[in-house]
C-alpha cells in the first residue's frame, strides 16, 4: 500500500500559496502555557482546530510526553495535530529522533526534506502515511524542534504532527505547510546541544584543537614518536554505549590506505567486513582530504 501512495505523488509543498490576507483571516496563533518555561510553546492553527487535550500524557512505547492535541470543531475535513517531546540526557541528531519515532509509531516516509541546522545536526520535514487499524489511510507530516532544557540539562527534542484522511490532504495540502512551518519555544535558549563541550587540545607536530562532549571520556591508549591513539569513550552506568579513536601520525605524507591499515591493525582478532576507502568532500574547510569506510566490525563475546 505504500508504494501505491508514493505513486500518487501526492503534494509536498515547500512554499506557502496562501495569501496574507487569507492566513490573518483564516488561522490564529495558539500560545500553550500549561507547562514550566521549558514546554511552553506557540504554534499557528486553522480556525477550525481548537485545543482537545492540554495536559500532559506519557506514551511509554513512543517515550513521549503529548502536551498538545486540537481537533476540528466543525464540518470541514477530518484534521487533528499533535505536539509533543521526549526529553534526552544525551545529544542527538533531531534527524535520527525523529526517524525513531515513527519507525516506533508505524509511519512509513513517502516524501521529506533534510534541514541542515548551523550546529544540532540535521532536522526533519517528512511526509508520511500509515493505515490505522479502522482501515483509513491517514497521511501525516512532521517537523522537529531541539532545545536544551535549562532547568534539568540535557535536551528536550519535540514534534509537531498534522493529520488527515488520506482522501482529503491534497485540499490540506498547504494548511500542513503553514501548521508545520510556524511554531516554535516561547523561550528557546541560545544554547541547543543536548550537553555542554569541553575543548580538546594537543600539541603534536602543529596544534590539534576541537570540542568533546563533556560525558565523554578522553583517554590516550597508545604512544610513540610516529604516532599517538586517543580515545574517546561514552559510558553509561559503568556501560560503553560508544567510542572513537583517533590516530595522530607524525608522518605527514602517509598516505589515507596506509593510515587505514596501520588504524585496523589492531583489530587483527575481530571480524572485519569493510568497503574499500572512498574519498568524499569535508564540509569543515580544514580538513584538505576526507575518506571513510563502510561495513561490519563482529566481536566474537
Amino acid at each position: 500500500m505504500v508504494e501505491e501512495i508514493k505513486k500518487k505523488k501526492l503534494p509536498f509543498p515547500k512554499e506557502q500559496k496562501y495569501s496574507n490576507e487569507y492566513l490573518k483571516e483564516n488561522f490564529w496563533k495558539c500560545l500553550y502555557k500549561n507547562s514550566s518555561l521549558s514546554y511552553q510553546y506557540w504554534i499557528i492553527l486553522p480556525n477550525s482546530l481548537k485545543p482537545l487535550n492540554l495536559n500532559p500524557v506519557s506514551f511509554p512505547k513512543q517515550k513521549l510526553v503529548n502536551i498538545g492535541q486540537y481537533m476540528r470543531m466543525d464540518s470541514s475535513p477530518y484534521l487533528e495535530v499533535l505536539v509533543a517531546y521526549e526529553h534526552c540526557k544525551y545529544e542527538i541528531n533531531p534527524m535520527d529522533w525523529l526517524l525513531k519515532k515513527l519507525a516506533i509509531m508505524g509511519e512509513y516516509a513517502i516524501n521529506y526534506e533534510e534541514i541542515e541546522g548551523r550546529s544540532t545536526g540535521k532536522y526533519l520535514d517528512v511526509l508520511t502515511y500509515k493505515k490505522l487499524q479502522s482501515g483509513e489511510d491517514v497521511i501525516s507530516r512532521f517537523t522537529t524542534i531541539k532545545n536544551y532544557d535549562s532547568e534539568k540539562s540535557g535536551a528536550n527534542y519535540f514534534l509537531v504532527k498534522a493529520s488527515c484522511f488520506e482522501k482529503d490532504y491534497e485540499e490540506l495540502a498547504y494548511t500542513f505547510l503553514q501548521i508545520v512551518h510556524n511554531w516554535d519555544l516561547e523561550n528557546k535558549g541560545k544554547w541547543q546541544m543536548a550537553e555542554n563541550l569541553t575543548p580538546f587540545r594537543f600539541d603534536f607536530i602543529e596544534e590539534v584543537n576541537f570540542f568533546v562532549p563533556v560525558s565523554w571520556n578522553i583517554l590516550i591508549e597508545d604512544q610513540d614518536p610516529n604516532c599517538i591513539r586517543f580515545l574517546f569513550r561514552h559510558d553509561e552506568t559503568e556501560k560503553n554505549i560508544g567510542v572513537i579513536n583517533a590516530f595522530f601520525y607524525s608522518d605527514i605524507n602517509l598516505i589515507a590506505q596506509k593510515v587505514f591499515e596501520k588504524s585496523f591493525n589492531r583489530l587483527k582478532d575481530l571480524k572485519t567486513d569493510l568497503d574499500d576507502l572512498k574519498r568524499t568532500i569535508a564540509k569543515n574547510p580544514k580538513i584538505l582530504e576526507l575518506y571513510y569506510s563502510e561495513g561490519e566490525v563482529e566481536y566474537e563475546e
